[in-house]
Formats: C-alpha cells, structure tokens, sequence
C-alpha cells in the first residue's frame, strides 16, 4: 500500500469515492472539492495504483498552536476490511506531527465510529445537546453575516481555549451555512433545511423564540455545549497530552 498526498488530477477519482463512500448529493461533493478540498490537506491510500481510501483534514488553530480537524476518511467498498482507514489515520498522525500539528480532532458521525477511534488513541472531550424551541409571537434585530464577521464577533462569546478555524475555510462554510449576528448572540443556520437548524449559537438564550420567529420558522433546533450527547474526539501528537481547548466551537458536520 501506498500513502501519499494527492495530486490535483486524482480530483474526479476523489469525488467518485467520496459519493461511494458517504453517498452525499453531486452539488455538495462539487462544493466540498472546488472550495473546502486542498490537496496539501488530504492523504491518498493506493493498492496496485487504485485508489482505495482518502482522508481530508481542515487546518485549526488555538492559541497559536495548530490543529487538524479530519474532516471525512473514506475507503472504497471493494477494499473494505483491509485496515486501508487505520492505515490512513496512523499515515496522517505522522504527517500532521512531523508538520508540527499539536493535535487532531475530529467528529464521528455515529456511535460506532467512536470506538474506532478509541482503539487509535482518540479521547472525548467535547459533548453537546440539542433544545427544541417553538416561534414566539415576538420578534428580535438580526441580520446576515459574512464568515469573517461573524467569526469576529463570536469572539465575544467564547471560552479561553476555543479552537478558531481558519481563513482558508470560509468560503466552504458560507455555502454550508447561513450566518446571523444579533445585539446579543450569533447564529450559524444549515442551509437546505426545512425547519431551522442552528449548529452553533451563543449568546442570549431567551432570544432563540423570537429568532426563530424572526427567520420565518415556527420552531427550531439549536445545539449547544452539553453534557448528553458526545460530540468531538482529539488525539495529542505532541509533547501536551492533555487539549489545549474545552470545546470544538463551530463543525462541519
């Protein structure tokens, strides 16, 4: 087996994969690739030259100190059970160290997912909730943000020891979500949603009714720091074993 960065070329084969594997539509696979993919942040696995597996990550930061966040691990069906996504991960451990990476983080999508991880290492450390709030009759001050602003202002609300992430991201996020600050909040919206769906809000809580109303929903789903659900994973690569962050802040999941 072979590991290695992939090449800009190896695009259409990376997309092919991707819906193999995650099975998501054409134009979020068309959006990841031409505004979230770099090919300095993703590892290839080849089996006799044919693409078996890839792993992406998105670059983080927290008090000047860098994190990846692994963003998809895929493997092809036709090389399932071959350890091709352990091979990935522990490829990518030596990268991101090597590259002086503090540590790795990432969000399994199901429960299962966890304990692969935790065989390679990976520790909880961030867990969530998600509140159901139903519309208001009242209305709040809220408008649209671009990424950079509403990353600024969310500065207000953060814990020491959040992880930011960086520039490079933005125009990914902006087609993945909707951005809203308020007197006293900021809102991140999933496009695409029937209901509203806030993967992060901070602020004043007794504004989410009025919010919801405000955008024209009659009830809403809001994640927040919690202690039911676990959401993030991290793994250290260098000499700190401990995260240097309490929560992950805002995902792409």
């Amino acid at each position: 087996m072979i590991i290695d960065a992939p090449s800009v070329s190896a695009i259409p084969s990376l997309m092919a994969l991707w819906k193999e594997a995650f099975g998501d539509d054409d134009g979020f696979i068309n959006t990841f690739f031409s505004l979230g993919f770099s090919p300095t942040r993703a590892l290839c696995a080849y089996e006799k030259e044919m693409l078996a597996g890839a792993l992406y990550w998105f670059d983080m930061n927290c008090n000047g100190k860098k994190i990846a966040y692994i963003y998809g691990v895929a493997t092809a069906n036709s090389f399932r059970g071959r350890g091709i996504g352990t091979a990935m991960m522990k490829a990518a451990e030596e990268t991101l160290r090597a590259s002086g990476y503090e540590g790795i983080a990432l969000v399994p999508v199901e429960k299962k997912v966890f304990q692969f991880y935790e065989k390679l290492g990976y520790k909880t450390f961030a867990y969530v909730d998600e509140k159901r709030f139903t519309a208001s009759s009242k209305k709040t001050s809220v408008r649209k943000a671009d990424a950079t602003e509403y990353f600024e202002e969310r500065k207000k609300y953060l814990k020491e020891g959040y992880l930011t992430l960086s520039e490079e991201s933005f125009d990914f996020l902006e087609a993945l979500v909707d951005f809203y600050v308020g007197k006293d909040f900021v809102l991140s919206l999933r496009k695409g949603e029937k209901d509203f769906f806030a993967v992060e809000f901070f602020g004043n809580f007794n504004e989410i009714p009025n919010l919801i109303n405000s955008l024209e929903y009659s009830k809403g789903l809001v994640r927040t720091e919690g202690n039911d659900n676990a959401f993030a994973m991290y793994l250290p690569l260098q000499d700190l074993q401990t995260p240097l962050f309490s929560d992950l802040g805002f995902a792409f999941d």
